[in-house]
């Protein structure tokens, strides 16, 4: 689990990586659109060969986000063990007793 400081880096990379990855995918969305010519030697429609940068575009964006809502999870975990009083090492304690008692099972 990580901590407070973590998450919120975490948080941080996530929004800076979906800007770019906004703005990937918008640019290759245009240029698929205006590429109307076939290929030379496959002769495909060149949008098809356009379609390479806005596709991986859209599916990272969904992978963001899904790194950017767990990144605000932990944030927002990390404070309310912090309003229990809980620390990092009391956490780790517990898991680690809980593991114990699985094995013993």
């Amino acid at each position: 689990m990580k901590g407070g400081l973590e998450g919120i880096i975490d948080a941080i990379v996530g929004i800076l990586s979906m800007m770019f990855l906004m703005v990937m995918p918008y640019y290759g969305v245009k240029l698929t659109v205006v590429a109307h010519e076939r290929s030379p030697i496959p002769i495909l429609p060149r949008y098809l060969w356009c379609l390479c940068i806005p596709l991986p575009g859209f599916i990272m964006i969904g992978y963001s986000i899904r790194d950017l809502v767990v990144a605000l999870g932990e944030i927002r975990n990390s404070v309310f063990r912090q309003e229990q009083g809980e620390t990092q090492t009391d956490v780790r304690q517990k898991n680690s007793c809980d593991r114990g008692k699985g094995a013993e099972r």
